[in-house]
């Protein structure tokens, strides 16, 4: 038998080499765990034919006794939004509309564009153009641009984690966390600060909205009244198509598909928990087990197996594959795409409870050579920021420590 062409699983004669691994992971909505059930070498697919091998997964599911499929997450990938449309569901043209019908039990199965991908795509397109506000004002990434530079020039961040690698990001674009820490609450609220102390940061207020927005739309808790503000923000962005040079709204921009899939996303989830908290199945929803990074970090801990390899033969694939369904615990690195957020791991035949190890913080203690005061330059923003330093400082000392000294500190400034 020859290894390494396309195979989908029906005799089909297809001597072509396989670029792909397509995975599909079954992961529990009220549990922590998931299994991979079906895994097809590929070169390439279309729209019909993946449709066709979800509609498959969906029946061998069904036979075997599970029929409580309530979503599938996928990418941005223009084939997979295609293929939504081959299931059933026409979210490309109405944002309403989620949802397919299982084949079998005739129930809903909604559509989530994953989270992760879409809060990259949101902001690559950040990076790429301006985009303009409902009140004309302009949201720009040489906001962040010039809050680099200030950092890099006091040294001194005002509680951001942005760095010269966030903006510089194209080499690193499949890192969820350099999206997410971009679009952040921090930066958000570092903005406002400069925008108060700094005229050249006069006009970031449009930016700063922009990124708390989305902070909220990837991080808070589902509120339908949240979710409804989120989605007219949304819908209310403008961008220049480069053509014509012609403001044009965001969603019918070509590159909408970022900001599309966050409102469909947050369609989807509201319509599932509202379904779950009516049939009582659960008591509270956890939108991070409709995320694709359970995918992710399964992918991590097949490359880590074969020794960090991002290139796999079809025989490696195999035989990680089946060591990870039988017995290997591998946790994904540190460094991969994205991060491991919770405690699912992955059903194994031989497996009774899972083996968590719990590891203690270990710190270390590093000794600096330390600049008097007085060779500082001293302005606003170092106050400011050493400020808020010495006051976190202190706040956590009263934590733990129990003194009559302690209280006299509330001024921080003095």
């Amino acid at each position: 038998k020859y290894h390494g062409v396309v195979d989908i699983g029906i005799d089909i004669n297809d001597n072509r080499e396989a670029t792909y691994a397509l995975v599909v992971v079954l992961v529990a909505l009220n549990g922590h765990l998931k299994t991979p059930i079906s895994y097809y070498f590929i070169r390439s697919l279309n729209a019909e034919e993946r449709a066709n091998i979800i509609t498959n997964n969906l029946i061998i599911l069904s036979e075997n006794g599970i029929n409580n499929i309530r979503s599938i997450t996928f990418d941005g990938a223009a084939s997979n939004l295609s293929m939504i449309i081959k299931l059933g569901c026409n979210a490309k043209e109405n944002l309403n509309e989620t949802s397919f019908l299982h084949l079998i039990s005739k129930e809903p199965i909604y559509v989530v564009p994953d989270a992760c991908h879409m809060l990259k795509l949101v902001r690559n397109t950040f990076s790429d153009c301006d985009i303009i506000d409902n009140e004309g004002r302009i949201i720009s990434w040489k906001c962040l641009e010039k809050l680099v530079e200030l950092q890099e020039k006091e040294n001194l961040y005002p509680g951001t984690k942005i760095t010269r690698r966030h903006i510089d990001f194209h080499n690193e674009k499949m890192k969820v966390k350099l999206a997410a820490q971009v679009l952040s609450a921090r930066v958000a609220k570092a903005l406002i600060f400069l925008n108060h102390i700094n005229s050249e940061f006069s006009e970031v207020s449009p930016t700063a909205t922009f990124c708390q927005m989305f902070n909220n739309i990837f991080d808070l808790p589902i509120i339908e009244e949240n979710i409804l503000n989120y989605i007219n923000y949304i819908k209310s962005l403008q961008a220049v198509d480069k053509k014509s040079g012609v403001l044009i709204p965001i969603l019918q921009s070509p590159k909408k598909t970022g900001f599309w899939g966050f409102i469909v996303g947050m369609n989807s989830t509201l319509h599932i928990t509202k379904y779950l908290f009516e049939k009582k199945v659960i008591t509270y929803f956890l939108s991070y087990k409709m995320s694709q990074d359970h995918t992710e970090t399964f992918f991590s801990s097949i490359r880590r197996m074969g020794g960090f390899n991002n290139n796999p033969t079809c025989l490696q694939f195999k035989r990680a594959y089946k060591k990870l369904m039988t017995h290997v615990h591998a946790i994904a690195p540190e460094n991969a795409n994205c991060t491991v957020q919770d405690k699912t791991y992955i059903l194994q035949s031989e497996i009774t409870t899972p083996n968590v190890d719990e590891l203690d913080n270990i710190f270390t203690s590093f000794d600096h050579d330390y600049q008097s005061s007085n060779s500082w330059c001293w302005n606003e923003y170092n106050t400011e920021v050493v400020t808020y330093i010495a006051g976190v400082v202190i706040k956590s000392i009263k934590k733990k420590i129990k003194c009559d000294v302690l209280p006299k500190f509330r001024g921080y400034r003095n």
